[in-house]
């Protein structure tokens, strides 16, 4: 189907042609002195149609130019509302990794103290009223006791999820750096959240890694 403006602009040109034609008719028939009612009708109705062609032209623009506005009203109405969302969504994500990490630090301070009285202590760690001097023991037997707080863990984990997949259905062009910040936050704190839940490698080194990966979330956190 041919589009209204281009229909519009070929008559324009045609018109133009027409009405150069006529003009060329009455000088004509001017200058040999002959009637010249049928040039000035070419002409005339030439003319005519160039007129109500600009016309159509600046009616057919004028309604586009006033289309394109409604458009773009709306899309600024949406980005708003989808920004909106995104803010809440990103709040909600944000509580939900302030919990995840706090609950792994309390937990991760367990585990290392848990850990260096087993070693270090002559009667060894007590975990849920038992005495442990292996660590291998002493570690999953805190775990166990310590139940709750991974459940809080993994349920705030599940929260940041949620969250994250929100922010990605909501983000805009306005949210799109912010979208990538929380994505790697969630990334960094599921990565302590396995350190204090899953304890791996030396003693002396897991407080090191363990506070290394905790001031990496706290930097991220802050930054968002």
């Amino acid at each position: 189907m041919i589009r209204l403006d281009i229909l519009l602009f070929v008559l324009l040109v045609i018109a133009l042609i027409a009405s150069v034609a006529g003009f060329v008719l009455v000088l004509v028939a001017f200058v040999q002195k002959r009637p010249m009612k049928r040039a000035l009708i070419v002409l005339g109705s030439s003319l005519a149609v160039l007129l109500l062609s600009f016309a159509g032209l600046g009616i057919y623009q004028a309604h586009e130019d006033q289309v394109a506005a409604e458009k773009a009203r709306v899309a600024r109405a949406e980005r708003k509302k989808l920004d909106k969302e995104f803010h809440s969504t990103y709040h909600d994500m944000g509580v939900a990794a302030y919990t995840a990490a706090g609950s792994a630090e309390d937990l991760a301070d367990k585990v290392q103290s848990t850990w260096g009285d087993a070693i270090f202590d002559d009667g060894g760690a007590t975990v849920a009223g038992k005495q442990y001097t292996n660590f291998n023991d002493a570690i999953p037997a805190l775990l166990v006791s310590e139940s709750d707080t991974i459940t809080k863990i993994t349920d705030a984990e599940d929260e940041m999820d949620t969250a994250l997949s929100q922010m990605k259905k909501y983000q805009t062009k306005n949210t799109k750096d912010d979208y990538a910040k929380s994505k790697e936050l969630v990334r960094e704190v599921k990565k302590l959240d396995s350190m204090a839940t899953s304890p791996t490698g030396s003693y002396q080194d897991y407080g090191s890694n363990f506070n290394d990966q905790d001031t990496k979330v706290a930097d991220l956190a802050n930054n968002r």
